[in-house]
């Protein structure tokens, strides 16, 4: 006659867990050393809204559109405070919307900036960072209006491109220091799209931002909060606005705008409370 020994009850359930955890990799995927595939997940009040493995990313001036590759009626639509500097953890979102085939569900920012429709879970999280490749990776949660009802969006992303692809030469160049300190090296330098604006996204997850005519003739120039106008954003997101300074451009022809630069950044123009020294400045440009 066969004899059972007894066993812990907290083995049992510690084996079941494994077996049920290990049965959910296998189907998720047939092999657990395969990274989970580049895309965008999105559920609308738990209900599939996208899962398109290669989609559509868009950028714009402190925005950042994801949209459905296969239905490009399907989107969302994130209003970030710091969309040209990315850095890891919950971000400042402004607004969100979700494009849907029968039209958009908003969540508006007001004065403050919040989201209307409040909730405790709204959030916006950059996980992971790759600034070689310029991806992120990261999840949301944010309650948004669609008509008069509301809708939990909750999606995750992954391998995003985090940035417009540099629109201009590839001997772009970068250079300064920060309170005596150099800044990281250059990953992309690109104009906006009015072409107004100068943005160097930097390794080490700060980023330079200068308000500049391509066409600016060769000359120095004061760096203001109302002329020239230049900005420093740290790694955490904190940005400095060029008070005074001053811009020198050594060069500019039909290829490229070269320049020297150096300025003093406040946080808050009107009630500082800290300040960076930008010095040594260096920009090349292609147009």
């Amino acid at each position: 006659m066969l004899k059972f020994k007894k066993v812990n009850k907290c083995v049992i359930a510690v084996l079941f867990v494994s077996l049920l955890c290990n049965a959910c990799v296998k189907n998720n995927n047939s092999n657990p050393g395969i990274p989970a595939p580049k895309g965008l997940v999105v559920y609308l009040n738990d209900t599939l809204f996208i899962e398109d493995t290669t989609p559509v990313a868009h950028y714009g001036n402190n925005f950042m559109t994801l949209e459905d590759s296969i239905n490009s009626k399907k989107s969302v639509h994130f209003a970030l405070l710091y969309i040209y500097n990315v850095v890891t953890g919950n971000q400042p979102l402004k607004y969100m919307d979700v494009k849907e085939p029968t039209g958009y569900g908003d969540a508006q920012n007001n004065e403050g900036g919040n989201i209307i429709v409040n909730d405790p879970l709204n959030r916006f999280t950059i996980n992971s960072i790759n600034y070689a490749k310029q991806t992120m990776s990261g999840d949301f949660n944010v309650r948004v209006l669609n008509g008069m009802q509301s809708q939990m969006a909750t999606g995750t992303f992954t391998d995003i491109r985090y940035n417009f692809p540099p629109t201009s030469s590839p001997s772009n160049q970068q250079s300064a220091q920060v309170n005596g300190n150099p800044v990281g090296k250059l990953v992309s330098a690109y104009w906006d799209p009015g072409h107004t604006k100068i943005v160097a996204i930097l390794n080490d997850g700060s980023s330079i931002l200068f308000y500049l005519d391509p066409n600016t003739p060769v000359g120095s120039y004061k760096i203001s909060t109302t002329g020239y106008q230049a900005f420093y954003i740290n790694a955490s997101g904190l940005g400095y606005t060029g008070v005074s300074g001053s811009l020198k451009v050594n060069s500019n022809n039909n290829s490229f705008i070269n320049a020297s630069y150096n300025f003093t950044g406040y946080n808050n123009i009107y009630s500082p409370t800290d300040s960076v020294k930008v010095t040594s400045g260096n920009f090349t440009m292609g147009k």
